[in-house]
């Protein structure tokens, strides 16, 4: 047996993967993703994936194995990252029953991008063996790097087989960037604060596309406390009805300052027995979600870059859509309309004027500092602050 026969033998029996043509990958937020820091003074940065979709367009059934994504810097793979499917079988099972009902597409779309990802007439499998039209989702895949190298690119890749073994292929890319502000911002705020929501992992924001570097902002008493009394109504919350400036430049092009501030729990109430009492039944009562998006102000900065300005005070708005504004104009005040437990101001930056889709973009200010009884040893500079975090606005010079 001469040398090719040789090779053409251990091929028939070792068959390589080949790209399946009915079988593709979807990523979503689609075009980009940016990093962000999770120590910057140990060269700690992050990203995150936010969806992925296993799209089975083809006319047989395909079983997934493994995902598998591969962090690339100039070509070279620094950083991989599997999915086994046997473990994501049970988070699977426990996803499906809810993720599979029209309602769960439509009240999540925010969440989990499903009208991104999913093509017309594509339906959710029940198992990982994915039937012709079907398809399975894979979320919040967060990827840290260390050494101060960050990749370029991020490769997913599917590994999966036919029910006659045929081992197979999907692939996709989503290039990856370090984001820089077009403008210099300014906190929305005065004085002291605290960062209850950030975009560190530890915060619900980060695995919500277009609030993925938001932050909450709380004010905390001596006492440890964020009220005063017995917090039964807004007004007893120390943040609540501060003013709230706008960051920089630009146009208002939304607001709405109509929805009423939200009740506030009873002495003694739980946060799952308010959200039920309260904030499920705002849902119920507006699926919509506009009562529970609150009252709000986007602007529209150069270099397209939007502020969004969330759960303001019902009423305290002083701007309207249209005008003209200019960096530390106040624009309302801090409340708690919408889906919220106590007052707080919830500010992001995006790409695009649907604050609710889009990028959230990482982004820093000129006039703030965290405080040091409260934060890690990066004092200076400016940077990304973290949920647990105390930060304060300073003067500039």
């Amino acid at each position: 047996m001469n040398i090719l026969r040789v090779l053409l033998f251990v091929i028939a029996l070792f068959p390589a993967a080949t790209q399946a043509s009915g079988l593709t990958v979807r990523i979503a937020p689609s075009d980009v993703i940016y990093t962000g820091e999770n120590n910057r003074r140990i060269g700690i940065h992050d990203l995150m994936v936010q969806t992925i979709a296993v799209v089975n367009e083809s006319d047989e059934t395909v079983t997934l194995r493994e995902l598998v994504l591969n962090a690339e810097e100039m070509g070279d793979v620094i950083l991989t990252d599997r999915l086994v499917a046997r473990n994501y079988a049970p988070v699977w099972d426990a996803f499906y029953p809810y993720w599979s009902t029209s309602e769960a597409q439509s009240a999540d779309d925010t969440l989990v991008l499903f009208s991104q990802v999913l093509p017309k007439g594509i339906v959710l499998s029940p198992t990982l063996d994915l039937k012709p039209g079907t398809a399975v989702i894979v979320r919040n895949r967060l990827l840290a790097f260390s050494g101060y190298i960050l990749p370029d690119k991020v490769e997913v890749r599917i590994l999966a087989h036919t029910a006659e073994g045929e081992e197979i292929t999907a692939v996709s890319s989503i290039p990856v960037q370090k984001y820089i502000a077009h403008n210099k911002f300014r906190f929305p705020l005065a004085g002291r604060w605290y960062v209850s929501s950030s975009s560190s992992i530890r915060s619900h924001h980060r695995a919500r596309p277009a609030h993925e570097f938001a932050l909450d902002l709380m004010r905390i008493g001596k006492d440890g406390k964020s009220y005063c009394t017995d917090g039964s109504f807004p007004s007893d919350y120390l943040a609540y009805g501060e003013p709230v400036y706008a960051i920089a430049d630009g146009t208002v092009i939304a607001a709405e300052s109509t929805i009423p501030d939200t009740e506030m729990p009873k002495p003694g109430e739980s946060r799952p027995e308010f959200a039920r009492r309260v904030l499920g039944a705002m849902w119920e009562k507006d699926p919509s979600g506009r009562v529970a998006g609150g009252n709000y102000v986007v602007i529209q900065h150069a270099g397209n870059e939007y502020s969004n300005y969330v759960h303001l005070q019902s009423g305290s708005i002083t701007v309207s859509v249209g005008d003209q504004v200019g960096q530390g104009t106040k624009i309302g005040q801090v409340g708690i309309s919408g889906d919220g437990f106590e007052p707080h101001l919830h500010f992001s930056v995006s790409d695009t004027p649907e604050m609710n889709y889009g990028h959230g973009l990482p982004v820093n200010f000129t006039n703030v500092e965290p405080v040091g009884f409260s934060s890690t040893l990066d004092m200076s500079g400016e940077r990304l602050y973290f949920s647990g975090e105390f930060v304060q606005t300073i003067d500039e010079d």
